[in-house]
């Protein structure tokens, strides 16, 4: 996410821009828990929040999410633990798409910054992706520009 005014990279929960201080359009998403199972023909729900230590993980409908966000997927079997060996990082390459997936891209499993893949983005299912910042927003911008994402 840009913004409008200076282009410079801002976070999806930013309400003024760092680098110029204008005030960013806001949009108002729909709050879920982490982990929340999101059944897109709106039928069924069920939930499972995470937290580390008292710190609470709330996370949105992706919908809102621009292409770069930094994501953590939780895998079903994780129960929502984000400290879970399994759950991986990485940031988010497309919108939310009619299926309900996003694509992402992943960092190597020990190996914050490097790509698990560069040949292509991985198809995944929205309802098990929170927001995460995992690593400086700088590397990723590069990353989207370099991949041709920018």
């Amino acid at each position: 996410m840009k913004c409008q005014y200076c282009q410079s990279r801002v976070r999806p929960t930013d309400i003024t821009c760092p680098q110029c201080g204008s005030t960013l359009p806001v949009e108002e998403p729909v709050p879920i828990l982490a982990g929340q199972r999101i059944d897109y023909n709106m039928t069924e729900t069920s939930s499972s929040a995470f937290a580390i230590g008292s710190q609470k993980f709330d996370s949105f409908l992706p919908v809102t999410w621009p292409i770069g966000t930094q994501i953590a997927y939780i895998p079903t079997h994780a129960e929502g633990d984000i400290r879970h060996p399994d759950v991986e990082f990485g940031f988010t390459t497309s919108l939310l798409r009619d299926d309900g997936t996003i694509f992402c891209r992943y960092w190597r499993k020990g190996h914050i910054g490097e790509l698990r893949t560069t040949a292509n983005s991985e198809n995944t299912r929205a309802y098990l992706l929170t927001v995460f910042h995992s690593i400086d927003d700088r590397i990723v911008d590069g990353l989207l520009e370099e991949l041709g994402y920018a």
